[in-house]
């Protein structure tokens, strides 16, 4: 049905009664300047999915799109219902947009994802490491950086501690190392799993007798280890921490031709401080 009104810039939607059951929607024609034309519903579905939309029904389009404030629609067809997400291209790239900005173009990213990958989280981590997957190996190590997380490395228990007896550290030394290979991400198991491993696969059960004590004996603390001579052994071990760096001074309150030395027992035992001279 053609009407002679002159045509209007705004797009309208006039109601038809309700005896009329035809839902007859008013759109401008995009072909005649001069006359509006009414087409009804049920044309624009009798339509071709592939004809491309007039300038009118893009227009309308954008208007309901622009209605929904979720940023999500889904029209339904025979199969499985369509989602379109509503993406709004910024004038800012990325690389100069803030951090707020990121994050809620990251969020529109995610809905994307959960959408085409289902809503299950395993789905969606599954999703996002095949996307991951399909860059390079330099791009996947550049926003590892970027991101701020390390390729981690984690080692079995039973290989770190036969590594340790192999290169035969201390335990004091293998934790600086330990501390060392987090920073870039080797994990190694904590040192009780270790030890617990150790002791099961090495230690061994010893039986021992009590010894009944004889009348007239008493017992008394012996040294396990002897040294001897104790200022060579000092001075040996300060020059040692000197080259390693490891001397404190607490900020001047001792002064530096001395060296405070404390020898501490076995288990929380008495101490001892001495002052050494330093040449």
């Amino acid at each position: 049905m053609i009407t002679n009104t002159p045509t209007s810039s705004i797009p309208r939607a006039i109601s038809t009664p309700k005896s009329n059951k035809t839902g007859k929607i008013l759109i401008d024609s995009s072909t005649s300047p001069m006359f509006k034309q009414t087409i009804t519903v049920e044309s624009i579905l009798k339509q071709s999915v592939t004809e491309p939309l007039s300038q009118r029904e893009e227009e309308l389009a954008t208007h309901i799109t622009r209605r929904n404030e979720k940023g999500k629609i889904k029209f339904k067809k025979r199969g499985q219902p369509l989602t379109f997400h509503r993406v709004s291209v910024h004038q800012k790239s990325s690389n100069v947009a803030s951090s707020p900005t990121r994050k809620r173009r990251s969020t529109i990213i995610t809905r994307v994802r959960k959408t085409m990958s289902r809503v299950h989280r395993s789905d969606l981590e599954m999703q996002h490491a095949s996307d991951f997957k399909r860059r390079s190996h330099g791009v996947r190590q550049n926003i590892l950086h970027k991101s701020g997380t390390k390729e981690r490395v984690v080692i079995d228990a039973k290989f770190a501690l036969a590594m340790k007896e192999t290169m035969g550290p201390t335990w004091h030394q293998y934790r600086e190392r330990r501390r060392l290979w987090k920073k870039v991400g080797v994990c190694i198991p904590g040192e009780y799993k270790e030890r617990e491993i150790f002791t099961k696969e090495i230690g061994d059960t010893v039986k021992l007798e009590t010894i009944t004590p004889v009348p007239g004996t008493s017992s008394k603390e012996e040294p396990v280890a002897l040294v001897s001579n104790l200022n060579k052994f000092v001075m040996d071990l300060l020059e040692k921490y000197d080259g390693e760096q490891k001397l404190t001074w607490h900020n001047g309150g001792i002064p530096e031709i001395q060296i405070w030395v404390k020898i501490v027992g076995e288990n929380g035992s008495r101490c001892s401080k001495l002052p050494a001279s330093r040449s």
